[in-house]
């Protein structure tokens, strides 16, 4: 079902993601009002540009329309990204570009293609004669689109642009580009899907190596944005194994998880351009103790912090719940759903420790909370990770059912049956990521590779001290983490002939698939 506005037609993916989008955005205008000191123009005008490119993507309803409002916001975010005009933020700038204009191309030649035999752009003509399509222009359509989309969101291997785009970016930027923008890439690849209703199980192993890859480099770092990046990559781990599923359930989790990260990621960053506004300092290192300083901020970043790491009662849980019982009756991807949420846990104890905890560096006495204009769209953001989470049958059942009902996935796969999230089973599996979570800081102080100071000997840490088992398989987690840290700084041939690898490996595996 299509619901008619004035200006436009709008099915239900369009509602959720473009909804959201409309909401947000005024809270990032309204924070940067403050946040911004130099050169205002340079920053509000690309600024409003990569606004109106963000709700055309999600609003038009034909793919041609859709590639060049896509292109729009890549320009745009990549003049916002090299401010202020420095040599690193320039750096970062160029990979951006070049890395989402070769995925836009991969875009578009499978637009032409799909144009050339369809004969149409539109959404709905595309999905009635779809299933016309032979199997080699199949192949050739997914592959080519879905790498374009798959640069486009940052999953693995296509990751190495963000962690060099966050620092370099004003901080309410960060929280546009990874709470909105890359969602555009997860809307490309969910529209791509129910048009032409292929459910490449590929994407669940993309989703699966970018849940652990993201959160084992995310424990690495030692810069607050660059850690909340690699975060995100591992967060759309999480949205790719849902829709990769093809299930009804599988898909309603991952949109629900797409909604809960932009809520709880962009809480995040704004809670980190605080402390970055308030102390001009970003690295873990060198903070301390904040939380008597900035008890705001502490507590609003305490409920983004909660929400990613699965605590209830917020929208993090609920959506992770959802996608854990999607995959229920597969053994393998429910261990990696609590491993990653673990790792995820231990991240985020690791900034309470590190940031807020602990003693207050020299200098950094006179922090205190920023005003009210960046303090309020926190505080919006935070109650809506609350809200999602509390009333979260009434978000999924109306607004996301409403897109497998329109694709067929219900009919297809039944009546979809969620669980109640606060259950005594779900409960348990969020004991067992705070358990693991504890566990994996504790034994990457000890290993000294979670990118802060080792801390002093304890009791704790000499039990862990004394089961070598463990300090292998964490020795083995830091010689990993290591070698993808290293893939961060190669050149760009490096990430383009990743590109080409992984093309390679898409147009085989579904062509054995599809055979």
């Amino acid at each position: 079902m299509i619901a008619q506005f004035q200006f436009l037609p709008v099915d239900s993916l369009s509602l959720v993601f473009g909804g959201l989008a409309l909401l947000l955005i005024p809270l990032v205008f309204i924070y940067s009002i403050k946040y911004i000191r130099t050169n205002p123009l340079h920053y509000f005008i690309p600024f409003f540009i990569l606004s109106f490119g963000i709700i055309g993507v999600f609003f038009v309803h034909d793919f041609l329309s859709f590639y060049v409002f896509l292109e729009v916001v890549t320009l745009s975010s990549y003049f916002l990204i090299i401010q202020p005009w420095r040599k690193d933020t320039l750096e970062a700038g160029f990979k951006y570009l070049i890395m989402n204009l070769i995925g836009g191309v991969l875009i578009l030649f499978s637009i032409l293609v799909l144009f050339n035999f369809t004969g149409s752009f539109d959404y709905s003509a595309i999905s009635q004669i779809a299933g016309s399509l032979s199997i080699d222009m199949g192949i050739l359509i997914s592959s080519t689109f879905l790498i374009g989309a798959l640069i486009k969101c940052g999953a693995v291997p296509f990751h190495t642009r963000l962690p060099d785009a966050h620092p370099a970016a004003p901080s309410p930027i960060s929280a546009i580009l990874s709470g909105i923008v890359i969602k555009i890439g997860v809307y490309g690849i969910i529209r791509y899907m129910l048009t032409l209703q292929l459910f490449p199980e590929i994407l669940v192993f993309v989703g699966v190596f970018s849940m652990l890859f993201g959160i084992i480099l995310a424990l690495r770092q030692d810069s607050i944005k660059r850690l909340l990046a690699y975060s995100s990559i591992s967060q759309i781990g999480y949205i790719l194994l849902g829709i990769g599923l093809g299930t009804g359930l599988g898909m309603g989790g991952g949109i629900f998880h797409a909604v809960s990260h932009t809520l709880f990621k962009m809480l995040l960053f704004l809670c980190v351009g605080a402390i970055i506004y308030c102390t001009g300092e970003r690295k873990i290192q060198h903070l301390g103790g904040l939380a008597i300083r900035m008890p705001v901020t502490f507590a609003l970043f305490t409920i983004g912090a909660f929400s990613i790491s699965g605590i209830p009662p917020f929208n993090g849980f609920v959506s992770k719940e959802i996608l854990y019982q999607a995959c229920y009756g597969m053994p393998y991807l429910e261990t990696i759903l609590i491993l990653t949420a673990a790792g995820t846990f231990a991240l985020s104890f690791k900034m309470f420790r590190h940031v807020f905890l602990g003693d207050l560096p020299a200098g950094m006495w006179k922090a205190k909370d920023p005003s009210l204009l960046m303090l309020v769209p926190m505080f919006v953001l935070a109650s809506a990770c609350l809200g999602f989470g509390l009333f979260w049958q009434k978000a999924f059942f109306q607004y996301v059912y409403p897109v497998m009902a329109e694709s067929g996935l219900v009919g297809r796969n039944g009546i979809i049956s969620v669980q109640n999230p606060f259950s005594i089973i779900a409960l348990s599996h969020t004991l067992k990521v705070v358990i693991l979570g504890f566990i994996i800081y504790f034994i990457g102080i000890r290993m000294g590779w979670l990118g802060v100071k080792r801390e002093r000997s304890s009791v704790i840490g000499n039990i862990f001290s004394l089961d070598r088992l463990y300090i292998y398989v964490a020795k083995l987690f830091y010689k990993l983490g290591v070698m993808l840290r290293e893939l961060q700084f190669r050149s760009l041939n490096t990430n383009l002939l990743w590109v080409f690898v992984v093309l390679l490996i898409f147009y085989f595996v579904l062509l054995l698939r599809i055979i």
